[in-house]
């Protein structure tokens, strides 16, 4: 198959490559759409993934080429979403179905082979079927789109009337959209690029903010009438951020980091005492749940998706065929042009 294979830190070629390993509990997806994560620009350029060589892309969909035993036959030919985090099943988180915070978890696209490749080793447990209303290329930012909805679920949603977003990529305007959804009606977002704002109203979001030209809490004050918001979620992994987040929020109210740091993030003393004096609310949110209870993040997501209620498509700037995905990648490192997401196609 064809595959892009990193050896080493930007060192990306696209070439031959073995076809995945069939084993029991498995399938072979055949890639049909595959998406650029955010993540995926310092683990390809800067940082590496665990090892070399490896295959990255961990936000895709496809159809189900081949099974490693007969009882999953019954997915052969499936169109279907893949949960990327592969966990162990064994340890506390998983026993109570937490398996998003796994202790020995595998990941599809860094710990092991991916998705920007034609083909990709699955484990059955990982698959969730499609419905046909739900194309390849949104079935794609299911990932981003469950992480969204688990980020949300971490609020106090049922106390809520208002909500700050720092950060208005593409996981910031989902967590926007899943937040209309939950019934919040008061909802103001920070962005730092034209293309964002625009994107944003698009999608149907007035109270924007431009936070390169304009202080963030201070815009926010006067929208609210010195009351600011319930709860604000921090979605660039910057410190700086991280400050206006605390200083956005009322008494008691919430703070939600989601952002990845890109380095160590610190509070100023005053801000952090406001935590202490205004007795916030500090939690975090990491990756989606998947499992077999009622609350499973991707079938909500496809449930929605499959019900018109949000909308991936209008994120997607750019749908590139397979092999153009370096171009894809350099756009989202050198920023040449405005993206929110970016997702190459079989075309």
């Amino acid at each position: 198959m064809r595959a892009y294979v990193l050896h080493g830190i930007d060192d990306l070629r696209y070439e031959q490559a073995d076809m995945p390993e069939l084993k029991t509990g498995w399938v072979i997806v055949e890639v049909m759409a595959a998406g650029i994560c955010g993540s995926d620009i310092p683990r390809i350029f800067e940082n590496g993934t665990y090892h070399f060589p490896t295959i990255p892309g961990h936000e895709f969909s496809g159809v189900v080429h081949s099974v490693g035993q007969a009882e999953d036959k019954e997915w052969l030919g499936k169109r279907v979403g893949v949960f990327p985090l592969i966990p162990c099943h064994e340890c506390e988180n998983c026993l109570n179905e937490h398996y998003e915070m796994c202790n020995h978890y595998d990941y599809i696209g860094s710990r092991r082979d991916g998705a920007f490749a034609e083909f990709v080793a699955v484990p059955v447990w990982n698959l969730i079927e499609l419905p046909d209303t739900v194309d390849y290329a949104e079935a794609a930012m299911l990932e981003p789109m469950a992480v969204a909805l688990h980020a949300v679920r971490q609020l106090p949603l049922e106390q809520m009337n208002s909500l700050m977003i720092y950060g208005a990529g593409p996981i910031g305007l989902l967590a926007a959209q899943w937040a209309r959804i939950f019934g919040i009606q008061n909802i103001y977002i920070a962005a730092n690029k034209p293309g964002q704002i625009q994107l944003a109203n698009q999608l149907g979001f007035l109270n924007i903010c431009n936070s390169k030209e304009t202080d963030v809490p201070e815009w926010l004050r006067i929208q609210t009438d010195g009351q600011m918001v319930d709860a604000a979620l921090e979605g660039t992994g910057r410190s700086e951020v991280l400050n206006q987040c605390i200083l956005s929020v009322k008494g008691q109210g919430t703070i939600l980091t989601m952002g990845n740091p890109h380095s160590d993030v610190y509070l100023n003393r005053d801000i952090f005492w406001k935590i202490l004096r205004r007795q916030l609310h500090v939690c975090g949110t990491w990756n989606s749940r998947f499992s077999t209870s009622e609350e499973n993040d991707w079938q909500d997501v496809v449930d929605t998706l499959a019900a018109g209620r949000i909308d991936a498509s209008s994120l997607i700037t750019h749908n590139l065929p397979f092999k153009e995905l370096m171009q894809g990648l350099q756009i989202m490192r050198d920023h040449t042009e405005f993206y929110s997401k970016i997702i190459i196609s079989k075309k």
